[in-house]
């Protein structure tokens, strides 16, 4: 019950309908949708990501650096912790958004 309380208190919920909606709203011909995970299949700058919203986190898997989801994630909020547990790496989002802009 500790853990809940502690979690409930430091992280906001994310709004899953409206990252979808952008999405889904957005250039079909890269972005595609499974079973509730988003794609991005971009040969013209060859970044390859999938998007997973849940309720508590977002899961990014991708080919590159800074894929074109975190730009999208930026308009959400700027205080989206990122942990990159492959490269054992943390940082905030708004710290790489700030230095890698790609307009959406």
């Amino acid at each position: 019950m500790y853990g809940i309380s502690v979690f409930n208190q430091l992280c906001n919920v994310f709004d899953k309908s409206s990252i979808d909606n952008y999405f889904i709203n957005k250039n079909s011909r890269y972005i595609k949708k499974v079973k509730g995970v988003f794609f991005i299949n971009d040969y013209r700058i060859g970044q390859r990501s999938c998007l997973q919203v849940n309720n508590s986190c977002i899961v990014v898997k991708t080919n590159c650096n800074f894929p074109y989801f975190f730009n999208v994630l930026m308009l959400c909020s700027d205080n989206i912790l990122v942990c990159d547990f492959y490269s054992d790496d943390y940082f905030l989002l708004k710290d790489v958004c700030n230095r890698n802009m790609i307009y959406v």
